[in-house]
């Protein structure tokens, strides 16, 4: 007889929410909505099972009092009337647009996890569903655009075939490409894996993926810099990190120079023909939302839809990245939001000798830099990454789990 222990379910149930929220599932519809809805519940049944549990991991008190502010701006923002954007919101859409915050819930399996013997493997499988969702999304891309083939309309469906760049359709990211690009750099830089060429081919597929298929700046960008981070603190020693540093900034000052750094720069230029609608509309769209976030500054205008229409034009307020948290929640909720981010920059410097620290580290600055952007960490497509973000960062500083040392 098969005896599971309390590690084994925490395990097994999260690998299938985070499957289902890999999109593998949208197939012949787009069934994103519906399999959050199943995931909120699947959220709470776990946090059932913790709470019968007898005895349980350590939580840090900066971890508790996180979630405990997020169950209060929850909770304020459900009930509280706010400004109208486009109109005043009902109740139940109120539900909708903040249901999937309860996915912080998750912390408390996922630190579980990570404190058990299980740790290195489960971090392992996560980086491997991950890794498949690219790879799937890659192969459904490539049959849409250069093989007339729509094998999984309910994919393209996500955003539509009129969201295209360099005259092929776009598909988005998914919350573990950030998680994918840290696994692989820390397992390239910071150990002696004997799959280091199928580690570089699999980086090269992510960042094909990043930066054509999906066709994000901000994506490459965060890529860059967490890159600098690993290969900067990969080697504790002082003179070794000058010299290191001394050659990015020649090699900087080397891509400043050179074409393709002026093509990427006139990127952001809203003349440009690829990427200067989205530029432009960012721009404008971001003073509407300030215009409004101006008459409450502290705990902003109150949750709203994504989209709402100003002088005829439509303003995606996701197109703001984490700004949008700071005009809808407030500076108050602003601040709560950063906290899970900075607290992991914190724990992972202060652990970055460590693998699960580097992981950490260059994650969390993947996170920070790509949200001050257009991807958002709290937006409906990417916040699953927050319980595992802030696992790490509980688990990291309170113990020493099963550590590869650099």
């Amino acid at each position: 007889m098969i005896r599971l222990s309390i590690q084994d379910i925490y395990r097994y149930f999260l690998y299938i929410i985070f499957f289902l929220n890999l999109s593998f599932f949208n197939i012949f519809s787009d069934l994103t909505y519906a399999i959050q809805r199943l995931s909120v519940y699947l959220t709470f049944l776990l946090l059932i099972i913790y709470s019968l549990q007898k005895r349980k991991s350590k939580v840090t008190a900066f971890t508790s009092i996180t979630i405990f502010l997020f169950f209060l701006l929850v909770t304020f923002n459900l009930f509280r009337q706010g400004v109208p954007v486009n109109g005043f919101l009902l109740f139940s859409q109120k539900i909708f647009l903040l249901r999937n915050f309860s996915f912080i819930l998750l912390v408390f399996p996922i630190s579980e996890i990570l404190n058990s013997k299980h740790s290195l493997n489960f971090l392992k499988v996560v980086f491997l569903l991950g890794m498949l969702a690219i790879l799937f999304r890659s192969f459904i891309w490539f049959s849409y655009n250069y093989a007339g083939l729509n094998i999984a309309p309910g994919i393209i469906a996500e955003r539509g075939i009129n969201w295209t760049r360099y005259g092929a359709v776009r598909l988005q990211a998914l919350f573990l490409d950030g998680y994918v690009l840290s696994y692989l750099l820390c397992k390239l830089f910071l150990t002696d894996s004997k799959n280091k060429l199928l580690y570089s081919i699999f980086l090269f597929i992510v960042l094909f993926y990043e930066g054509i298929i999906y066709a994000s700046r901000s994506q490459l960008i965060g890529f860059g810099v967490m890159f600098l981070t690993v290969y900067i603190f990969k080697n504790s020693n002082s003179l070794n990190k000058l010299l290191k540093f001394l050659l990015l900034s020649l090699a900087s000052c080397g891509a400043i120079v050179s074409p393709l750094y002026n093509r990427f720069l006139d990127s952001f230029a809203v003349t440009n023909s690829d990427y200067g609608a989205g530029t432009l509309v960012r721009i404008v769209g971001r003073k509407y939302y300030h215009e409004i976030w101006d008459q409450r500054k502290l705990l902003g205008f109150g949750i709203t839809i994504d989209g709402n229409i100003f002088n005829g034009w439509k303003y995606y307020i996701s197109d703001l990245g984490i700004i949008r948290i700071l005009y809808q929640f407030g500076i108050i909720g602003f601040i709560i939001c950063l906290m899970p981010i900075l607290y992991g920059c914190r724990a992972g410097f202060k652990s970055r000798v460590n693998f699960e620290g580097m992981l950490l580290l260059s994650l969390s600055i993947f996170v920070l830099i790509t949200s001050f952007a257009s991807q958002n960490l709290y937006d409906y497509s990417r916040i699953m990454l927050l319980p595992l973000l802030l696992g790490l960062a509980n688990v990291i500083s309170t113990t020493k789990i099963n550590k590869e040392t650099i």
